[in-house]
């Protein structure tokens, strides 16, 4: 680790020890081993148990006991009972500390499916005065869930992928580049990620390591499909958002069809088909479209 990132810990740390609110901390992600995923560019996760959790979540003052501030924000996902306050402290290192509130954890693990995400493969325990590393050794312990898609499920992020691919278009020729930018580089990338995950799932087996939200792809993507991927992203142009959105059609298309024959499912060529026959003959028939769609 980082001596500034080293120092900074250790602040933390001591802040922790002068408190009473806090039973237990953790240290989670890269930084908590010595593994080729640690590098300069690292941040620091921490897991952070507390008696209170809207004095930490709602309010900002603690963090300025630790070190100079430069940044701080919230992000949560109620439902799910993640909460999590993002700062950026001196130096430019950031911070995420996931705040999990311990009458909730000592209750009932299960009502936290983004804990188990995050600490299932490495927690180092840097505080624990009520041994609540035993409910962390429950979370870790179990074994993670994954599982190949059904035809359902595949069925439907085909169909969703294509609704958005001619939402885009249409988008982007109206003159709304911002929108279509936002469904390109956006939303249809996470429906390109599935079908990226699934696909090499299919070659490797269920258990073959994806990460998380697209961590690390460039480590566990097929290289072939690297520079095809560089091309599906798109710049502040009519002509750029066409080029990408055509490129990721094609990468898509590629890989769900043999992600279909891996699993045995059937890949909607004739709809496929009659919407790349329409925007050809609908947009470049119109001169809208100096290239073919397909």
């Amino acid at each position: 680790m980082r001596q500034e990132h080293s120092v900074l810990l250790s602040k933390i740390q001591a802040f922790v020890h002068g408190t009473n609110d806090i039973c237990f901390l953790g240290l989670i992600g890269s930084a908590s081993n010595t593994d080729t995923l640690y590098d300069d560019y690292s941040d620091i996760d921490l897991i952070v148990v507390v008696n209170n959790l809207p004095q930490y979540f709602e309010n900002a003052e603690w963090l300025h006991s630790i070190d100079e501030v430069w940044m701080t924000f919230t992000e949560s996902a109620p439902d799910l009972n993640h909460w999590e306050r993002r700062c950026i402290f001196k130096n430019g290192i950031d911070v995420d500390f996931v705040l999990v509130d311990k009458t909730k954890l000592i209750s009932d693990n299960n009502e936290f499916p983004v804990l188990k995400e995050i600490c299932h493969t490495t927690l180092k325990v840097l505080f624990d005065n009520e041994n609540i590393i035993r409910k962390f050794n429950s979370i870790i312990s179990e074994e993670k869930e994954l599982s190949f898609p059904d035809e359902t499920e595949y069925n439907n992020t085909i169909n969703d992928f294509y609704f958005h691919y001619l939402w885009t278009f249409k988008k982007c020729l109206r003159g709304e580049y911002w929108i279509a930018l936002q469904c390109l580089n956006g939303y249809l990338k996470q429906r390109t990620l599935t079908m990226l995950e699934w696909y090499e799932h299919s070659l490797h087996g269920k258990n073959y390591d994806t990460f998380y939200n697209g961590r690390y792809l460039e480590k566990w993507v097929e290289k072939s499909l690297i520079d095809k991927l560089r091309e599906t992203f798109s710049s502040y142009s009519k002509e750029s958002i066409i080029n990408a959105l055509v490129a990721n059609k094609k990468l898509f298309t590629n890989i769900a069809k043999e992600t279909a024959t891996k699993y045995g499912f059937t890949f909607p060529e004739i709809q496929e088909q009659k919407l790349s026959d329409w925007i050809n003959n609908e947009y470049i028939a119109n001169n809208k479209l100096p290239f073919s769609a397909t």
